[in-house]
């Protein structure tokens, strides 16, 4: 019998969310339909409230039966016999208490909550265990900051992937997202993301989210999709990885200030659902760096007319914000009295203008300064700084917060190693209640990506309630991780490994990979390519780390092949796949010729069988999150450090060469240079082979099978990139290149191509997950198939219902207008959600194999509708569509943006017909180069929780 849900009769928000978020998680555990009421005939019934608002709560405190919560964000959980029903109460001391609890209470049928995802349990509960829980924050702001500037985190998110960032946290129990704003590049370039802005006598400066295509910076270069190497390009959803905020903004009119004012749409919106939820976003930029077209129009930084000017920009655009970070740079050139001379300018102006606002201080390792600037800064403003590498906890934190807010920014990620598994629960064992027994105010975790580092997340969370200075032991808690994710007869054994992967990594007791220096500001060591770029020479120690992640790898395949059901497969198939990564990675260093050898053909041949490719399809098949397809961008050709020549290292180290330049090296010293990569997909028709061109050159197509010689296919030389072979059979395929004289270069890289009817594992990419909507609108849902077949064998169908509803409906998934043709996208109607939570699948087919979302037997994913601020805007009025530009006029309502979409048949605009949004100052948009003539263009207004208006057409001419 499935337990019945009570709130108060007048419950908040935050109690109705918790209600139908039980709700959702009991039908996805059980199959059951949970029903809201006040009376049970059988089984249980959970009490959801908060002290003095729920009459049956408080008079379970009134007998005696429960104790009331003591302290903001607090719960009781407690079981409690009833006269006719098992009653399991979830008290809160505020509403957000009671959220908290209710996630509290879930996590008691075996639910864990992690950054990016849910992991639910094997076995199906009866009922509620028994609980007596009494539990409060030991810390009042638990948060996390995933720092802008890296394509592994949060530069490339929309205002879904942040909502679903905030959801998981919620559920974690932490409540502030702290975001950094680059000022300016602390090299050769410019660096401003642009949710702040402001001008120097008229003069403004441009503003940018980074792209993989634009804006790009740290040495990356830019990078396409069919850029990058073999079947990496497949992971992307887009030809262009990048926020939705940053799509067409350089062709539209203004684009400086449409730039900004599409980006601040964006995060006012990250503003307003944090809020709604109880959480706090802080913004922060560094105060002592004017971008240089303000510094060359004579701006200085600390004149306190700059630093006015950046509060009245902060003010203006986000009226509701509580907290401003303000740091000293990256490289800063500031004494401590100027700062100090700079924060006192601030908090004035503060006080004035926005007295709401908590002005924060905040740089890099710099607990030493705070002794003088304790000395005269008032005691309302708080003091941060990140922490050293290691987490050392100095003295100063203690002294500081006996008389003022001290923020703590332990890295629980570093960004020397974003392509690597860096675990550690060791570290944060020793550290945090470090942290917690000096009594700061807030810890928040810097970090970049997601599911690579989701236990050091999830850690994080769970220590930050913990009541004393102690804390869970790093051994235990990676047993829990693995029982979840792998079954509990795994628990030991791979809780274990997992503590032999911290050990090899960035926090570990044998690090080979970057090792932090005495003072916690740098790194000594190698690391995967984002930091460090592929570099070649066959040193040992390369060799050394291949054999001890060989080990980790052999030791995860013996693991999944005991392994039992899909999820444990699937999860150690991650691990597996990551492990193999490092290992490939490490060993195509040791493979890898020093320099191109007098004869070159045998160093391009080596190169080729080096094992970078399998590296490259060992983190292909690992990436699970939109940060890991960054990441892949950064190791799928070693392009982000070190891949120009202006770009020196920032600790001195050797510079070396990107993979793809190196490649270049040997090939330029060829007679003939061949195509540096070779790529197949099977087709319908047979198997298609394409490859990048070489300048000048034809090309002759070989195929070879069952380990045959090699057959040329193409008895003359073809122009072009692209070959179809009609061979339905299984073989190996290379390309050589036919200079003018006639002379043949050496062989491409090999690829290897199934046959017909041989069955290709399919894997579906669903990013993002989403967890919660807006009651009565639709659910975007977009799945990336990753196939050996080429996109137009590929289908992919979305399947739904209304939680208690027993029918399922299939909607047709289609390919983006703007995507890539192997990323589908539907919607689940607003009819759907508006008034209960839905559940839906995801099949997916290449004709041969199919694969489905969630990928164990059974499971189905939900979203749960909850209610948002606001009113559905109206219609935008007269939609004039004139030489490739949209005009029209404003909408009724509280309008944020206005979503722009192209159809090219019947029926209303669906999210496989989204082109982007604009800010609602914007009234006419340039449409983008390359959709088909004769569509239909739809305008449709929303507000800032998601509300929409309707959609209103007009004609491309």
């Amino acid at each position: 019998m499935p337990p019945v849900i009570q709130l108060a009769e007048q419950p908040s928000h935050h109690e109705t969310r918790a209600g139908a978020e039980l709700r959702r998680y009991w039908h996805q555990v059980t199959g059951e339909i949970t029903e809201f009421g006040d009376a049970a005939a059988d089984g249980q019934r959970v009490l959801i409230g908060v002290a003095g608002r729920h009459a049956e709560l408080d008079a379970l405190v009134a007998a005696g039966s429960l104790r009331a919560p003591q302290g903001a964000e607090s719960y009781v959980l407690r079981t409690v016999t009833g006269e006719h029903a098992e009653i399991v109460a979830v008290l809160g001391a505020d509403p957000l208490g009671a959220l908290y609890g209710t996630y509290r209470l879930l996590t008691t049928l075996g639910i864990r909550f992690f950054l990016n995802r849910d992991v639910l349990p094997s076995d199906v509960p009866q009922a509620f265990p028994p609980v007596d829980l009494v539990e409060a924050p030991a810390v009042r702001r638990r948060g996390l900051l995933p720092w802008h500037d890296f394509l592994n985190g949060p530069s490339a998110y929309g205002f879904e992937e942040f909502r679903r960032y905030l959801d998981q946290m919620l559920k974690m129990r932490m409540n502030t997202l702290v975001l950094h704003n680059y000022s300016r590049g602390y090299r050769s370039a410019d660096i401003n993301e642009p949710f702040l802005q402001f001008t120097h006598d008229g003069v403004g400066f441009d503003g940018f989210l980074d792209t993989s295509v634009d804006n790009v910076r740290w040495g990356l270069a830019p990078t396409r999709a069919d850029d990058l190497a073999f079947d990496a390009p497949d992971v992307l959803s887009h030809d262009v990885l990048a926020s939705d905020a940053a799509r067409f903004t350089r062709e539209q009119p203004d684009a400086r200030d449409n730039t900004f004012a599409k980006a601040k749409t964006l995060m006012q919106r990250v503003l307003a659902y944090a809020q709604h939820w109880g959480m706090e976003l802080v913004l922060g930029t560094d105060f002592d760096l004017v971008p240089r077209a303000l510094q060359d129009a004579g701006c200085e930084a600390l004149d306190p007319t700059t630093l006015r000017a950046r509060v009245d920009d902060v003010v203006a655009t986000y009226p509701q914000l509580r907290y401003l970070q303000l740091y000293y740079s990256e490289s800063h050139h500031v004494d401590t009295q100027q700062a100090i001379a700079a924060y006192q300018v601030v908090h004035d102006y503060l006080a004035e203008v926005a007295p709401q606002v908590t002005l924060i201080t905040g740089s890099w390792f710099q607990e030493e300064r705070f002794p003088q600037m304790d000395a005269v800064l008032s005691d309302d403003v708080a003091f941060s700084s990140l922490l050293p590498h290691d987490m050392t906890v100095k003295p100063e934190w203690a002294q500081i917060a006996e008389r003022r807010p001290a923020w703590a920014i332990p890295w629980i990620e570093v960004d020397g190693g974003l392509c690597e598994p860096q675990l550690a629960l060791d570290t944060m064992e020793r550290r945090l209640p470090q942290l917690r027994a000096a009594g700061v105010e807030a810890v928040i975790g810097i970090l970049w990506r997601e599911r690579p580092v989701e236990v050091n997340v999830a850690y994080l969370a769970d220590d930050l309630w913990q009541a004393s200075t102690s804390a869970t032991s790093a051994p235990t808690y990676y047993r829990d991780y693995a029982s979840t994710l792998f079954g509990a007869e795994l628990g030991d054994v791979g809780g274990a490994l997992l503590a032999d992967i911290e050990a090899l990594g960035v926090y570990g007791k044998e690090t080979t990979t970057p090792q932090f220096d005495s003072q916690g500001g740098g790194y000594d060591g190698e690391t995967t390519p984002e930091f460090g770029g592929w570099f070649f020479g066959g040193d040992d120690a390369s060799d050394r780390r291949s054999v001890r992640w060989e080990w980790i790898a052999d030791a995860l395949d013996e693991l999944l092949r005991a392994a039992k059901g899909d999820r444990a497969h699937d999860e150690l198939a991650y691990w597996r796949d990551t492990a193999r990564w490092m290992q490939c990675y490490w060993q195509a260093h040791y493979n890898v010729p020093r320099a191109a050898s007098v004869d070159p053909e045998p160093a391009w041949d080596r190169l080729h069988r080096s094992g970078f490719r399998d590296a490259i399809e060992w983190h292909v098949a690992s990436v699970r999150d939109l940060p890991m397809v960054g990441g892949l961008l950064s190791a799928a050709g070693g392009r982000w450090y070190f891949g120009t020549d202006d770009h020196a290292s920032p600790t001195g180290r050797k510079r070396r060469e990107s993979f793809r330049r190196y490649e270049e090296q040997i090939a330029g010293e060829l007679p003939v240079r061949p195509p540096a990569r070779l790529s197949a997909k099977r087709t319908p028709d047979g198997v298609r082979l394409w490859w990048p061109l070489v300048a000048g050159s034809d090309y002759l197509v070989y195929r070879a099978s069952d380990g045959a010689e090699p057959e040329c296919l193409t008895p003359h030389p073809i122009r072009g990139g692209e070959y179809i072979d009609d061979s339905s059979g299984g073989a190996d395929y290379t390309v050589r290149a036919v200079g003018v004289d006639g002379a043949l270069s050496p062989a491409s890289p090999s690829v290897a191509v199934l046959a017909d009817d041989d069955p290709v594992p399919l894997r579906l990419l669903v990013l993002p997950q989403a967890q919660t909507c807006v009651r009565g609108e639709p659910v975007w849902i977009a799945a990336t198939v990753l196939s050996g077949r080429s996109a137009d064998t590929l289908t992919a169908t979305l399947r739904y219902r209304a939680v208690g509803e027993g029918e399922w409906h299939a909607v047709a998934m289609r390919p983006s207008v703007i995507g890539r043709p192997n990323t589908f996208w539907a919607a689940v109607p607003g009819t759907a959600t508006a008034a209960d939570s839905i559940v839906y699948t995801i099949d997916a087919s290449d004709g041969h194999s199919t694969a489905n979302h969630p990928p164990q037997q059974g499971e189905f994913a939900a979203v749960t509708a909850v209610a948002g601020d606001g009113a559905a805007p109206g219609a935008p009025g007269q939609l004039r569509i004139a030489g490739g530009r949209l005009m029209w006029t404003a909408a009724a309502g509280d309008v944020a943006e206005y979503r722009i979409f192209a159809t090219f048949g019947d029926g209303e605009p669906g999210p496989a017909d989204y082109i982007t949004y604009v800010p609602a100052r914007q009234r006419e948009f340039v449409l983008p180069d390359g959709l088909p003539a004769g569509g239909r263009v739809w305008l449709q207004a929303a507000d800032r929780a998601g509300h929409t208006g309707p959609a209103i057409r007009g004609e491309t001419t």
